[in-house]
């Protein structure tokens, strides 16, 4: 539980970091600037839109998991 815990938070931390990076990346191999006309801002706020779409697809999975691992007889499909 603290490992994909601290996962999702990490994530959601740098999420608006990562478009930053692959830009260097690309600029970096292909000598070019990446086509993208938007703002810090604007990156920021779809890259952390993302992250939160992830974690509204993560979150009741891992909740019912963690319901699951509690029934006794339950348990045992849990982790399949």
């Amino acid at each position: 539980v603290i490992f994909f815990t601290f996962t999702l938070v990490t994530h959601l931390i740098a999420a608006p970091f990562y478009g930053f990076l692959a830009a260097k990346v690309e600029r970096q191999a292909t000598g070019r600037e990446p086509l993208d006309d938007r703002g810090l801002a604007k990156t920021a706020v779809d890259a952390l839109g993302r992250e939160l779409v992830k974690l509204g697809y993560i979150l009741p999975r891992m909740v019912a998991l963690f319901i699951i691992s509690w029934i006794p007889g339950l348990n045992l499909l849990a982790p399949l």
